[in-house]
């Protein structure tokens, strides 16, 4: 049986939300909606290189939390050889077909990012569980839009932002929210990916068309380390003045922000699409201390230059993530509220750097708590 949400989104309260502790998480789920299945049923749409090379390999072993029920993509003869490694799923070519599919739980979309809003809307007004890379979409009121609909239904709604998952980042992140280095006074931020395997500079890809993409770097990897920013210190951003350069005003390769957080800290943000290495850094300073993520080290210095060490906790992925939450209702690592502020910045970041003045960042109308 299926429960479908379809009016939903026609209206949209500014307060009085249901309370929702592990961010729209429904509780337990019967895996697959009665099909007999012993995992929840999941449907994959968008089935390009980068789902090949982030979640094929998981959702193809006899480890992965889902069972793989549908396949979705124009291209049905490269479908079919994915379907092979999946157990042989049912497979569309027709996005709002896919949706229907009976008995899915949950549904993974990769896709092209303008695409996002109207895939995610019509998989929650099914009734599924969704986990979408980044980002949720590209505009704030739709994004705000999507995050009330799960709270509505309530379903799970995780964004892909892969620092959520990554032990060294997690263990960061508690350090600074239970205070170890004091109130966040200013945050700097690097992130640079390799100029000769970078998706912007091909000219051939999707990610290279702003109207597909909704943007350059800052779109793309940008928004990873962007949103890493809030979700690191709690802080919301408040304000942003962004530098950006590249072939077009829209399609940057690099850019440099400043922002305004919650609370008046400072942050800084500097993203390059044609670096010689990958490299991420985040150096965030507290009245008590510091801390310093540089790739994949932690370092916690607090106050008077004293080293701490911290442990580290297991490292997981988007998929077993979105797995707990959805049977266990374990809390999300990467919520739709941690996507709803990326797409926020990231708008007004581009806003910014066509005007060469700053922009407010639109926060959220309603509670999220």
């Amino acid at each position: 049986m299926r429960i479908v949400y379809g009016a939903l989104h026609n209206a949209m309260p500014v307060k009085g939300l249901p309370p929702a502790a592990h961010n729209g998480a429904s509780g337990l789920v019967r895996p697959g909606k009665g099909m007999g299945l012993d995992k929840p049923a999941i449907g994959l749409l968008g089935l390009g290189s980068y789902f090949r090379r982030a979640y094929l390999s998981l959702l193809s072993s006899p480890s992965s939390p889902f069972q793989v029920a549908a396949l979705c993509r124009r291209n049905r003869e490269a479908m079919k050889e994915v379907a092979v490694e999946l157990g042989q799923p049912v497979l569309y070519t027709r996005w709002q077909e896919f949706m229907t599919h009976p008995g899915l739980d949950a549904v993974l979309i990769s896709t092209p990012h303008h695409l996002h809003y109207q895939q995610v809307r019509m998989a929650l007004e099914q009734g599924l569980h969704v986990l979408v890379d980044k980002p949720l979409c590209l505009d704030a009121g739709e994004a705000e839009e999507l995050v009330w609909l799960a709270r509505r239904c309530p379903l799970v709604l995780s964004v892909a932002y892969n620092y959520h998952y990554w032990s060294h980042f997690q263990a960061a992140r508690k350090l600074i929210l239970s205070g170890n280095i004091g109130r966040i006074t200013s945050v700097t931020g690097l992130g640079a990916a390799r100029g000769d395997g970078s998706p912007i500079l091909d000219t051939d890809s999707w990610y290279h068309e702003p109207a597909q993409s909704g943007g350059g770097s800052m779109a793309s990897g940008g928004t990873h380390r962007l949103e890493a920013i809030f979700w690191l210190t709690g802080l919301q951003p408040r304000s942003v003045f962004a530098v950006m350069r590249g072939p077009s005003p829209r399609l940057d390769y690099q850019a440099g922000l400043v922002l305004e957080l919650a609370g008046g800290a400072v942050a800084t943000l500097l993203n390059e699409a044609q670096g010689p290495e990958w490299q991420v850094e985040f150096s965030i300073y507290g009245e008590g201390g510091a801390l310093l993520l540089r790739n994949r080290d932690l370092k916690v210095v607090g106050a008077g230059g004293r080293e701490a060490a911290e442990a580290l906790p297991a490292e997981t992925d988007a998929l077993s993530d979105l797995c707990a939450a959805i049977v266990g209702g374990k809390p999300l690592l990467a919520s739709a509220e941690d996507g709803y502020w990326a797409v926020a910045a990231v708008q007004a970041a581009y806003e910014s750097a066509a005007s060469g003045q700053p922009r407010a960042v639109r926060q959220l109308t309603f509670e999220t708590s």
